[in-house]
């Protein structure tokens, strides 16, 4: 409901790849919200416990780039149901 998030996904990877950087995950996390945190039914009101498995995607990348094997630009996860679309063009 915050972010419209199959556009903020595409925007991140056409910077990351515009950039140079090929070392990068986005991940939908089915469930969590904007701030990955656990939420109440109406999606609104974030609790104060990280949604599951979110904190193991991020342990996982930071584990494979300190051990000098940085994930291959991917993204990961199935893309939420946008609510709506963008009124303007945020990629310029």
């Amino acid at each position: 409901r915050q972010v419209p998030p199959a556009e903020s996904a595409e925007i991140f990877k056409n910077a990351l790849d515009k950039a140079g950087n090929r070392n990068y995950v986005l991940q939908f996390i089915e469930g969590a919200d904007h701030s990955i945190y656990n939420n109440t039914d109406d999606g609104f009101v974030s609790l104060k416990t990280l949604y599951p498995g979110y904190a193991e995607a991020m342990t996982s990348w930071l584990f494979h780039v300190i051990n000098g094997q940085p994930p291959v630009a991917q993204t990961v996860g199935q893309t939420p149901l946008q609510m709506s679309n963008s009124l303007t063009d945020l990629t310029t």
